[in-house]
């Protein structure tokens, strides 16, 4: 399929089956309230401007809304069925700081300008994911910053192996999913719902189809390294990229490349991936990208996020953050 096919086809495969669930009665989901307050902890992003890129039906983008009522929320996506549901649940959770938009997010055009953009899940799914960070990143205010999450190569290898089995006995990426999701049911083969954590709608709640058909039916996946996932903002107009975490089934960690010592809890400890004092050593003598690299290879997440903005957005991170900051090559 050309680009422009294969875009069609994602659209299709959300209003058929929004994501993560057609459900607007289901509880909002709260991992990305989580990750804001411990990337800007006791503000209230008050006057702020938030889109969610790709924000389906809403059960994510809903839960930060209410929990920043003095922030301004829009959400983009390109499915008018998911967007049906986040309607719903605006209205259902009386979320007058939430507007909604319909459109791809590689021809949203619109002269608003935003201090976070957040696209969880939606950039590896597209045709061309740097072409994309580039145009979201236009959208940015000088002080704004882009929180991107992307699947990881080692901990998506054996699902990817899943999708490409039932795309091969589909015929191609283009069958209709219904004959997709009856493969998969043959094959009994299921997303684990804490595939990228733990940050998921309840046990009753929680749609397994809609969940399988994005993860094993969509028709365009990319998932990266960690280097590669920081390249993708090598054409965009921001100075600075830092990891900020990953997911691995059942967790999820911060990183904390300096060491500045915050938030152990919730932080990735060096001491527990390596376990050794002497590797403990060498591993503090590697340089930033190469600290990655033994991350990446130690943990072999599932997925990552990345936090990247203009040189006057540094002035509202923290240290962590600005010690995970990772030039471009």
């Amino acid at each position: 399929m050309n680009p422009t096919d294969r875009t069609v086809a994602v659209k299709h495969l959300y209003e058929t089956h929004p994501y993560p669930s057609p459900n607007a009665g289901a509880s909002l989901l709260r991992d990305m309230v989580g990750v804001l307050w411990f990337l800007f902890p006791g503000q209230d992003l008050s006057g702020w401007r938030i889109l969610d890129a790709g924000c389906g039906t809403g059960h994510r983008l809903g839960a930060l809304a209410k929990a920043y009522r003095k922030a301004q929320f829009t959400g983009l996506d390109i499915s008018d069925a998911s967007l049906e549901v986040a309607r719903q649940l605006a209205q259902k959770h009386q979320l007058a700081n939430l507007c909604l938009w319909q459109g791809d997010i590689a021809e949203v055009d619109t002269p608003e300008r935003f201090d976070l953009i957040i696209s969880t899940g939606v950039v590896h799914h597209l045709p061309d994911p740097a072409g994309g960070v580039e145009k979201l990143c236009r959208l940015l205010t000088p002080e704004g910053m882009m929180l991107l999450w992307l699947y990881h190569r080692f901990g998506e290898f054996n699902r990817l192996l899943q999708r490409e089995l039932v795309l091969a006995l589909a015929g191609s990426a283009s069958a209709d999913l219904e004959t997709g999701v009856n493969i998969l049911a043959e094959l009994k083969i299921n997303l684990d719902p804490e595939q990228y954590g733990n940050g998921v709608l309840p046990q009753g709640e929680i749609c397994q189809v809609s969940m399988n058909v994005d993860a094993f039916l969509n028709p365009i996946v990319h998932a990266y390294r960690f280097l590669e996932g920081i390249e993708l903002f090598a054409g965009a107009c921001v100075d600075w990229v830092a990891i900020n975490g990953i997911t691995t089934k059942n967790s999820s960690s911060l990183l904390d490349l300096e060491q500045t010592g915050g938030l152990p809890d919730v932080t990735l400890s060096d001491e527990r991936m390596l376990g050794s004092e002497s590797l403990l050593c060498k591993y503090r003598q590697l340089s930033g990208r190469d600290r990655l690299r033994v991350i990446e290879l130690a943990t072999r997440p599932a997925g990552f996020s990345l936090l990247a903005g203009r040189q006057p957005s540094l002035a509202r991170c923290n240290q962590r953050i600005r010690g995970n900051i990772v030039e471009l090559a």
